[in-house]
This record gives structure tokens, sequence and C-alpha cells, in this order.
């Protein structure tokens, strides 16, 4: 009976193990371990962070920055926001899978708080295609499973940044996690900037100064129209936004703790993305 109830049990196998982080176990353990020692040390009692979606070799200590901000904290649930580059459907979309893996082995995705969230709107669905196709919350599962091996996850991908989608995000959040702030750690996996050369109106400060102050300022509008208008590529804005417009849920300390170019790992200026580690508690 046992075996037959675990061949029936969906899990989001890893995709990216061997190309954004070690496909090894023990080799993805040391370098986490590794990232994590060698992150400054923060307050550690954030309950949002912003982390980014490279890999390891890019932007891991960025990632490590981020998670080391809330390391103290005793975690029962993270929720991990992030966007879905394929397709841009107007959707919210939770995984139907009941575990994702990692080579460190499986993490449970927390099914009611997912059910939960279903009856929020019917815009919020559950579909694997879209978490089978995307990388951005994987590279933050090996974190997850080293800092809090004891918490499981709620996986959300946003597929829109109109403002009525991440309104109602915000919304089924409030509704779902108001009374369980104190055990969740929420995440936005969010790189600052995505594409140094699109043909984009010019904002009044570089392109990674304006978002970041955006954020610091938690305008969770402005980041929105200035996504709408071309003038960031933060992949992941929507997110942030929705996170941000929860003004009940988090303190008002907005803290940069590490940023970063992808230039200064690849040597070469040509669409350089920009990562950053920020805490909000």
């Amino acid at each position: 009976m046992a075996l037959k109830s675990m061949e029936k049990t969906k899990i989001r196998a890893s995709i990216v193990e061997g190309l954004f982080y070690p496909a090894a176990a023990e080799d993805l353990k040391l370098q986490i371990e590794q990232l994590l020692e060698e992150a400054p040390n923060a307050p550690a009692e954030a309950g949002l962070i912003i982390s980014p979606h490279a890999a390891l070799q890019y932007a891991g200590d960025v990632a490590a920055c981020a998670f080391k901000a809330a390391a103290k904290r005793k975690i029962k649930t993270a929720v991990i926001i992030g966007p879905q580059h394929r397709d841009h459907f107007d959707q919210i979309i939770l995984p139907e899978s009941e575990f994702f893996q990692t080579p460190l082995g499986t993490i449970p995705v927390n099914m009611d708080l997912v059910d939960e969230l279903l009856t929020c709107s019917t815009k919020i669905s559950c579909n694997d295609i879209p978490h089978l196709e995307e990388h951005c919350l994987e590279i933050q599962l090996p974190f997850i499973q080293i800092l809090f091996p004891q918490a499981d996850i709620v996986p959300v991908l946003m597929a829109s940044q109109k403002t009525d989608t991440v309104k109602l995000l915000a919304n089924a959040l409030k509704l779902t996690f108001k009374e369980r702030i104190c055990s969740t750690l929420f995440i936005v996996t969010a790189n600052i900037t995505s594409d140094s050369s699109s043909n984009r109106p010019t904002p009044p400060t570089p392109e990674h100064d304006f978002a970041l102050d955006l954020i610091k300022r938690k305008d969770w509008q402005g980041i929105l129209e200035a996504a709408a208008q071309k003038q960031i590529t933060t992949c992941g804005a929507g997110g942030i936004a929705a996170l941000l417009s929860l003004k009940s849920f988090f303190g008002n300390e907005v803290a940069l703790l590490m940023e970063k170019n992808s230039s200064q790992v690849a040597q070469s200026c040509e669409n350089s993305i920009y990562y950053a580690a920020i805490a909000v508690s």
C-alpha cells in the first residue's frame, strides 16, 4: 500500500541541477553552506526577502545574503513568488505537485494552503506545466532546505503584472496568511534588471537605481507603473508589488543587503543583469 501511495505522489523534479547549481547533493550542500557562511551578518528576522533567480555562479552570494537575513526565524512555511518567463496569461499558478525536488531531497508543498488560496479567486489555478518549465522558484529551494529543513513551501508563479492581478494575489495572501505571519517567510524571486538592451524610455536615474528606490519606498504602485512603461525591466515586479502592498504584514525597514551585476562574473557588459538582496522587516 505504501508503495502504491508513493507511486501516485506527484513530484516536481528538479530541472536545472548541473546547470544553475551542482547536481551532486554533497557538492550542492557544501556550496550553499559556504555561501551562507561568507554572507555578511544581518539582523536575520526578515519577514520578506527578495532574492535573484540566476545560477549560483552568478548570484549565489546575493541569494545567500537575502536568505541569511531571515535565518534566525522559525519558519513553518516559505511562500515563494516568481515570474513565469514563458507565458504571460493573466493567471496566478499554483502547483499540482505535492513535493518539489532538488539533489538535497524533496520538500513538501503545503497543499492545505494551496487549497485555501484556490478558494480566493477563479484566476488562481493549479497547473504543473508552467512549474515544470520554470527555474526561478527552484533556485531558491536549496537555501530553504539548508536553513529551514522542517519547512514546507507554497510555490506561486505570476504570469501577469497587471494591477488587478497583483491586487488579487495580495488579497489572497492576506486572507490565507494573516494569522500565520509569525511562522511564514515570504520570498520574491526577482532580478532587478533583466534586459539592459531593450528600447525603453530613459528613467530619471539608471534603471537599477530607479527600481531600488521604488522598492525602498515600498511604492508598489510606482513599481507597476514603471514596469508597464518599460522604465524598469524588473523580472518579478508583480510579486514585489503584491508583497509590498501588504503594509500590515511587514515593518517599514527595507534593507539593501548586497548588489551585483552579471558582468562582474561574465566580464561582458552586453545584456548584463543586475541582482540585489533585499530584506523587509
